[in-house]
């Protein structure tokens, strides 16, 4: 499958559209709470490869999956202070609802690198097949799988 396909794919799967990438806003839910948050030009920039970063890694898009993912990018690689920031909240997020899930997503991106380190963005790997980019990213064929999942 190619990552278009499976971006593609995951959007459908989270109710997510391609025009929120644009937007001025994006709504965040959080529990049972929806809330908007704004959708500035860092966001903009990086929100096509974190998702494909979701496709790579499995992480879900829930509290836990966020904080997951967060912690794959800090570990694999972030190039902004919006990444950084953006990553550490969801991180520290994580520690006090599922510690030991975010820890192990630490642990399992030693050694993988995120499309913001390897300087690729959603375009140039949408013709990709998802396993071949796992490779080049460092990501385990399948994804990293938790046992609390």
């Amino acid at each position: 499958m190619t990552i278009a396909t499976a971006v593609e794919r995951y959007m459908k799967d989270n109710g997510f559209t391609r025009e929120e990438y644009a937007a001025k806003s994006v709504p965040v839910k959080v529990g049972p709470v929806t809330f908007r948050l704004p959708n500035g030009a860092a966001r903009q920039r990086a929100i096509a490869q974190h998702d494909v970063h979701h496709v790579l890694t499995g992480y879900r898009t829930d509290l836990t999956g966020e904080a997951e993912i967060g912690a794959f990018e800090l570990r694999g690689g972030c190039t902004s202070f919006f990444l950084w920031m953006i990553n550490l909240a969801a991180v520290v997020a994580g520690l006090f609802i599922a510690p030991r899930r975010v820890l192990r997503a630490f642990r399992h991106a030693r050694g993988a690198h995120t499309l913001y380190a390897l300087e690729l963005g959603a375009s140039d790997v949408a013709p990709l097949e998802v396993e071949a980019l796992r490779a080049r990213a460092g990501i385990p064929r399948g994804g990293y799988v938790s046992a609390d999942t």
